[in-house]
């Protein structure tokens, strides 16, 4: 029994190397010409005003790109649906197939873990979200063993000012993070074990940033802490290669 679970750990840690060196190769590919589907819904689904999500797009794994709101449901939460895409294109699409992501405008929350790896987001490279969104809710983009996630960016809009615990966490190939002007606190494992993290930014309105947020990022670059910012938790850098805070 102990050799089978010894060899189960070395399988398990095998495919995770492959899978971490696969995505730490990987680049973001272009945006492609929007490709309009007949019989899907026009832009005034999104939004009363018949403008929101207008030029927001979603590329797909076959470098096909679409509107987003062909997938994105009419929704002041964030939340997806893909039959009807893939029933009027002839494909087969999941979220193992978003590759790139621009949310709609009107779009102002997340509900929990709606972009993490194990919902099948595992080829999800980078997202935009729009001005005027103001709440990330818990795990949203989190990652684990068993689901790796290939996070590369994310860009905030300015109007951001709540964060959950664990957005990124496990987020291994996730490369930096400018966290807007409002945002005042860090949670708890924000981004921890996220490895390839070498640039935070904090904006000036950091009061509290809690227990292991950044616990074994690759922070050895260094950190500048805001002035204001009057609680660091337990192990919030901790394993961080973290050499200088300024």
């Amino acid at each position: 029994m102990k050799r089978k679970l010894l060899l189960a750990f070395a399988i398990s840690a095998v495919l995770m190397l492959v899978f971490a060196i696969s995505i730490f190769a990987a680049e973001i590919p272009e945006w492609t010409e929007i490709t309009e589907v007949s019989g899907m819904p026009d832009k005034s689904v999104f939004g009363t005003d018949g403008t929101k999500g207008a030029t927001s797009r979603v590329l797909m794994s076959d470098g096909i790109t679409y509107p987003a709101y062909y997938i994105c449901k009419n929704s002041t939460s964030l939340g997806f649906s893909y039959s009807d895409l893939s029933s009027k294109s002839g494909k087969t699409y999941a979220a193992k197939d978003v590759v790139r992501l621009e949310v709609p405008n009107g779009v102002i929350s997340t509900p929990q873990a709606v972009l993490k790896a194990a919902n099948g987001y595992t080829s999800l490279l980078t997202v935009s979200l729009p001005e005027g969104f103001t709440t990330l809710n818990s795990y949203t983009f989190y990652g684990s063993t068993d689901y790796p996630s290939a996070l590369i960016t994310v860009t905030f809009p300015s109007t951001l000012k709540t964060m959950g615990q664990k957005e990124f966490l496990d987020c291994i190939a996730l490369e930096e993070l400018i966290i807007p002007e409002g945002v005042t606190t860090i949670p708890l494992d924000f981004a921890k074990n996220a490895t390839s993290l070498k640039k935070v930014v904090l904006p000036s309105t950091v009061t509290t940033i809690n227990e292991a947020a950044f616990r074994s990022c690759d922070l050895s670059d260094g950190i500048v802490i805001p002035e204001g910012c009057t609680t660091i938790g337990q192990y919030a850098f901790k394993g961080s290669g973290l050499k200088s805070i300024v």
